[in-house]
């Protein structure tokens, strides 16, 4: 009886949290939708004033396990007007973590160096000089709810839209 009832917390916990196989990511320079079968899953929406930026050719990357992306948001943010940093985007809930906040929610240091995912392990980071780094999942604290305002927003995100804009590009994964 434990045995069972152990196994069901742990299929209603991965139940919550996982991800359609058939996953599709629509993108504006200010929102990421992500959807299944024309059903909204998340839609990820930057602060005005920011957007998102360096999507290459092929789009933003997802963790190996689709729960994350990774992308560049561009913006004016301060301290130190940097224009640009990186972001992960939790594909469940469509919150932004900015790298000043990695730390913080994450667990991983932020940098200034290009980031991207280290194959073979579930949602970890890799940095050009050889070292990689495990995010927490579930986040280290709760990802908090769009703030967006004077300075750098701290996140943005799970504003939900009844469809993605029509001029956005739409990317299968």
């Amino acid at each position: 009886m434990r045995a069972f009832l152990v196994a069901l917390v742990w299929l209603a916990c991965c139940a919550a949290t996982s991800v359609p196989s058939n996953l599709h990511l629509s993108l504006t320079t200010r929102a990421l939708t992500f959807d299944h079968d024309g059903r909204i899953v998340s839609t990820a929406i930057v602060c005005p004033g920011y957007e998102f930026d360096q999507f290459g050719t092929t789009g933003p990357r997802f963790s190996p396990d689709n729960h994350w992306v990774l992308v560049d948001v561009k913006g004016p943010f301060t301290p130190g007007n940097v224009p640009r940093t990186h972001a992960l985007v939790e594909v469940t809930s469509g919150r932004i973590v900015l790298a000043p906040n990695f730390q913080t929610y994450l667990g991983i240091p932020p940098s200034l160096e290009p980031i991207a995912w280290a194959s073979g392990q579930r949602a970890t980071v890799a940095y050009p000089n050889g070292k990689s780094a495990p995010i927490h999942d579930p986040p280290l604290r709760a990802l908090p709810a769009e703030r967006c305002g004077a300075g750098t927003p701290t996140t943005a995100g799970g504003a939900a839209t009844p469809a993605p804009a029509t001029s956005a590009t739409p990317f299968p994964f």
